[in-house]
Order: structure tokens, then C-alpha cells, then sequence
């Protein structure tokens, strides 16, 4: 397992062979970055579209973590998709 740190979240990932040829992702956001659980949900929301958006140029089984920062309440859906590309692209998660 292998963690890379951005502004606004954490990607932790590990590449599972066992797995199946899908790319899985997990986000969590805790009660210290976001108070409500709407506001907890939303991020979550627009990390899971990010990630879906991005599956079929990663490698086949990766297994994702993202650990959101207090950073990541102020982002756009924008800002976290090109966030996430920089922190795939240096993992060198991408096809």
C-alpha cells in the first residue's frame, strides 16, 4: 500500500492481482474535515464521480483510498478531478 498527499485529500492505493478488472475506490471523510453529514456526502459524491470518470485509464485492479483534508470543503468538482489526475499520474496508476 502507497500513499501520495495532495492539497485537498490523500490517495492511498495498492494494486490487487486477485482482483477483478475494475478499479475499486473508497473516500473517506471524517467528522474533523466536515461537520454535516450532507456536507460529508457531497464530497464523497463528487470524488466517487471523479474516480468513475477516470476508471478506464487505470491500470486493471488498483484498489483507491481517498482520505479528504479540511482543504477539500472549499474545492470544486473541477479543482478535485485535476487533483486527482496529478496524484494518478504520479502514482503512475494511468494507461
Amino acid at each position: 500500500k502507497k500513499t501520495l498527499h495532495g492539497k485537498a485529500f490523500s490517495l492511498s492505493y495498492s494494486l490487487n492481482s486477485a482482483s477483478s478488472d475494475l478499479a475499486r475506490f473508497s473516500c473517506i471523510v471524517s467528522k474533523k474535515v466536515a461537520k454535516t453529514a450532507v456536507l460529508r456526502n457531497k464530497l464523497k459524491r463528487r470524488m466517487y464521480a471523479n474516480a468513475t470518470s477516470f476508471e478506464p485509464k487505470l491500470v486493471k485492479g488498483v484498489v483507491c483510498f481517498f482520505y479528504l483534508k479540511k482543504e477539500a470543503t472549499s474545492c470544486t468538482y473541477k479543482e478535485l478531478g485535476l487533483e486527482m489526475e496529478e496524484l494518478f499520474k504520479a502514482a503512475k496508476l494511468l494507461k
